[in-house]
């Protein structure tokens, strides 16, 4: 099982915590093949070490290949035997820095952790086993609160970004410049604060046809509680260039289950080339027919004109700034608006 961090710019993989997320279901995948009592090698693909307990606890072998860049021959050469079962490679490196026991510092959060599970220079060979003692796996500096960011810098959690059109609704954005299969939106990276920590979105008309934008997991959340201590969906946005035609902002929960609000209204009372921020209650998107219970589709843009929006961050928030939300009764049919 291969797996391990996406990559990052210098300041984006700047964390609060060492412990490392999953994004594509690997701990599932990991869960799964352990109950059908299938032995699992692990090969954690880093920059740095990282917490990762529970993976530790359930790996029959646990390989840090580190950034092997463009020589991943030279990993396949220590885990797999030749044509005549023979051991190719030993395994020789050791461990540059200690390897954590604990995703934070338990006294001091903004101090480097200080308890390990391996020191410096650890490391075995092919021919070495270990008892291993099972770790423990609570997260002590783990976020309790119901707060959740889809995009800051990059995607976040198991959140991804997509465009899409109706030549094909579902094209992945993993590079620095990407566009829906017709040409009619595109994501560029750009900079704010530190390197391509933003997006900017640029829609182009295209005979009246929807084009969008999106955040979505493949694993549904619920947002139950959230809606119920007054959440929203807070999006800190730049217009450039303002929308021509309706623009709709919308939530899913495994589509055509979604609910949907006009966003036209909020994007040209924006002023142009200036940041601002917006909390759109939850309540308007279950309003207008939102099944909280099983939301897989976080932020949804969408319009068939000419927009161009510079994206910074986007999170599912318990206590927006008051100032920063809009009232649902601001989120309606707003064509008028634009003539």
């Amino acid at each position: 099982m291969v797996f391990g961090e996406t990559p990052y710019a210098e300041m984006q993989g700047d964390a609060y915590t060492v412990a490392w997320y999953d994004k594509r279901g690997e701990r599932k995948l990991i869960n799964a093949l352990v109950e059908k009592g299938i032995p699992v090698v692990a090969v954690f693909l880093t920059g740095r070490p990282m917490w990762i307990n529970d993976v530790l606890n359930q790996s029959d072998a646990f390989v840090v290949s580190w950034l092997p860049g463009t020589e991943g021959e030279g990993i396949a050469d220590v885990l797999l035997r030749d044509a005549n079962d023979e051991v190719q490679f030993d395994f020789v490196g050791k461990l540059p820095m200690p390897w954590p026991a604990l995703d934070v510092n338990a006294k001091d959060r903004d101090m480097p952790v200080d308890a390990f599970v391996f020191p410096i220079g650890y490391g075995l060979s092919v021919t070495q086993d270990t008892v291993w003692s099972t770790l423990s796996e609570e997260l002590i500096g783990a976020d309790n609160s119901l707060d959740q960011e889809v995009f800051k810098g990059g995607p976040r959690g198991s959140w991804k970004l997509f465009t899409g059109d109706k030549s094909d609704w579902t094209v992945e954005v993993t590079s620095s410049v990407a566009q829906s299969s017709s040409g009619s939106v595109e994501v560029r990276s750009i900079d704010r604060e530190v390197q391509e920590d933003s997006r900017r979105i640029t829609f182009a008309e295209s005979d009246g046809d929807l084009s969008l934008v999106y955040m979505q997991s493949e694993y549904p959340t619920d947002l139950t509680d959230l809606n119920e201590a007054g959440g929203a969906l807070v999006i800190e946005f730049r217009v450039v260039e303002k929308p021509t035609a309706p623009t709709i902002l919308r939530m899913d929960c495994k589509y055509p289950c979604s609910g949907e609000v006009q966003f036209t209204k909020v994007l040209l009372d924006a002023s142009v080339g200036e940041w601002t921020q917006k909390a759109i209650p939850t309540a308007c998107f279950a309003d207008a027919g939102l099944s909280l219970e099983q939301v897989n589709t976080a932020f949804v843009m969408a319009t068939a004109g000419d927009l161009t929006v510079d994206i910074t961050e986007i999170k599912l928030a318990t206590a927006p700034a008051i100032r920063s939300i809009v009232s649902c009764a601001d989120l309606v049919n707003d064509t008028e608006l634009l003539n």
